[in-house]
């Protein structure tokens, strides 16, 4: 190990010598532009993966150490490989990305790359920020990854002047949120798993996190099962930088597998993180437990003027 540490000093040293040597502005005899064009290349190439269906060139651009943050932070190539191999799942691909701006540090050796997620139809629905690494073999690896809702754009052209792309993005939320809605109200628990990023996860209160859409599945099971005739009611959606809080009201009656036969209606709020394939990527859901469990005990019943008894 010493030595192994040893030869690593040594060969540090000698790139510093040589990159002291050189002039303002070029890296290893190019000029940024050229190495920024090489990441960029990179990333085209990375990219090109998903389309291709082909995990193991994708995990190929990753640093083994390399950091991502899905809804949750993944620690290295083997959390990367486990959490994004659902993406590659299938004939077509989920999502896309290209770069839009590349900028290389005046050392070469770390670049950052940032752009547009595309869904299959085209349509804008995240931006990526990847940090790339200049590798011992000479190879450029994503060190960093994080996606987030479209951003980075202030403005877009259109026939009625000036739009703002926020409220773009806002809208394509509330859309998305009553369809989630829609999928709740279904009988069909997988419908509602389908609205999370293959990795994402869902926390009801201080359970643990269902992880991974079969998990999500179970439990929206779990309540359309309690209740046969259960509706869902999209109180209010709050955008907010990186996702957005979802409020929502049950209405039901717990006829399932040992139910009370009592009527049910609770109100609570999902917070949610989207990921840069515009779906959920994490979501902790909130409502009041003791109240939740004295309906199904007592009931409730719901009169004309929105109160409850």
């Amino acid at each position: 190990m010493q030595e192994a540490l040893a030869a690593l000093k040594r060969t540090s040293l000698g790139l510093l010598a040589c990159m002291a040597s050189l002039a303002p502005g070029s890296v290893f005899g190019q000029t940024l532009d050229e190495v920024a064009a090489e990441v960029r290349a990179a990333e085209i190439a990375f990219a090109n993966t998903m389309a291709d269906r082909d995990l193991e060139a994708f995990l190929s651009h990753v640093a083994d150490e390399a950091i991502f943050f899905s809804g949750q932070v993944l620690r290295g190539a083997d959390a990367v490989r486990v959490a994004w191999s659902p993406y590659f799942e299938g004939d077509a691909a989920p999502f896309s990305w290209e770069p839009e701006d590349v900028e290389v540090l005046d050392s070469g050796m770390l670049a950052f790359s940032s752009g547009p997620v595309r869904d299959p139809d085209g349509n804008r629905i995240g931006t990526f920020n990847s940090v790339w690494r200049l590798e011992a073999d000479g190879r450029w690896r994503v060190v960093f990854d994080k996606g987030c809702p479209p951003c980075g754009m202030e403005t877009i052209d259109s026939t009625n002047g000036a739009e703002d792309v926020h409220d773009l993005s806002e809208h394509r939320l509330r859309e998305f949120a009553k369809q989630y809605t829609a999928a709740w109200c279904s009988q069909d628990p997988a419908s509602v798993a389908a609205f999370f990023s293959p990795a994402g996860s869902l926390k009801v209160n201080d359970g643990a996190p269902a992880v991974g859409r079969a998990a999500i599945t179970e439990v929206a099971q779990g309540f359309m099962t309690a209740f046969p005739d259960m509706q869902v009611i999209m109180d209010e959606l709050l955008v907010r930088d990186g996702g957005a809080v979802y409020e929502w009201t049950l209405v039901g009656t717990n006829t399932g597998p040992g139910g009370t036969g009592n009527r049910v209606r609770i109100s609570g709020f999902e917070e949610w993180l989207i990921g840069a394939d515009g779906l959920i990527a994490e979501s902790r859901g909130h409502f009041d437990g003791d109240e939740y469990r004295r309906q199904l005990e007592e009931g409730v019943t719901e009169v004309t003027n929105g109160t409850n008894e």
